[in-house]
C-alpha cells in the first residue's frame, strides 16, 4: 500500500523556548559568553579573570616590547587614529591570507594556523591598549603604581565595552584590537626599529 508520510512532531526553536522559559538565552561577546542572570555575570568574570591572567604573564615574558608599543599609543590623536587604520588594515589582510589558504592551497591546517597566529597578536594588542590606557587612567587621577596595577585598571576600563549588547560590544572590541594591532605592526612586534630595506643596500 501507499505509505503516508508521518508529520515531524519535534518542537522548534520556539516552541523549545517556550518549553523552558527559564533557560537564559545566550549570545557570544569578543571574550566571553553572555547570559542574563548570575550565571552570565560568573561568565564574565571567568572570561575577565583568563584574560588578565593571559596578558599578565605577556607583561612578564616581554616587558620590553609592550614599553615600545604602549608609549606609541601615547602620542597625539592624529596619530593614534593613524595607528587604528593600519591595524584594521592589517586584520583585513591577515583575514585574507587566512582565507585564501583555506581556498587555494587546500590547507585547513594553514588556515587554522594564521588563524592562531592573528589570536597570539590579538592577545598582545589587547594587553598593550589596556596597559596604555591604564597609564593614561592613572596619571590623570595623580597615581603612579607598578605596570600590572597599569594592567588591571586599564582591562576593567575596555573589558565592560566588549560586553555591550547588540554589535556595540564587537565594534568596541574591534576598535581595541585594531589600535593593538596597529602598534605591533609599526614596532615589528616592539622592536623599536621602523620597517626599512636599507640592510639590504
Amino acid at each position: 500500500g501507499i505509505e503516508r508520510a508521518q508529520p515531524d512532531l519535534r518542537p522548534g526553536p520556539t516552541e523549545q523556548r517556550q518549553a523552558y522559559p527559564g533557560r537564559p538565552e545566550s549570545s557570544l561577546r569578543p571574550f566571553s559568553l553572555h547570559e542574563s542572570g548570575v550565571g552570565g555575570m560568573a561568565l564574565h568574570i571567568v572570561a575577565l579573570l583568563s584574560l588578565l591572567s593571559v596578558s599578565a604573564v605577556l607583561t612578564y615574558f616581554i616587558p620590553d616590547r609592550l614599553k615600545v608599543m604602549r608609549d606609541l599609543l601615547g602620542e597625539s590623536w592624529s596619530h593614534k587614529l593613524r595607528i587604528m587604520v593600519i591595524g584594521m588594515l592589517g586584520y583585513v589582510a591577515a583575514l585574507l591570507l587566512a582565507s585564501l589558504l583555506a581556498a587555494l592551497v587546500s590547507g585547513l591546517i594553514y588556515a587554522l594556523l594564521a588563524i592562531a597566529i592573528l589570536t597570539a597578536f590579538t592577545a598582545i594588542g589587547v594587553t598593550t591598549v589596556a596597559l596604555a590606557v591604564g597609564r593614561w587612567v592613572t596619571s590623570r587621577m595623580g597615581a603612579g603604581g607598578l605596570p600590572l596595577s597599569h594592567l588591571l585598571v586599564g582591562l576593567l576600563i575596555i573589558f565592560p565595552l566588549t560586553i555591550l549588547p547588540f554589535w556595540v560590544g564587537w565594534v568596541a572590541a574591534g576598535v581595541l584590537a585594531s589600535f593593538g594591532m596597529g602598534a605591533i605592526l609599526l614596532t615589528r612586534l616592539g622592536g623599536g626599529t621602523p620597517w626599512s630595506l636599507e640592510v639590504l643596500q
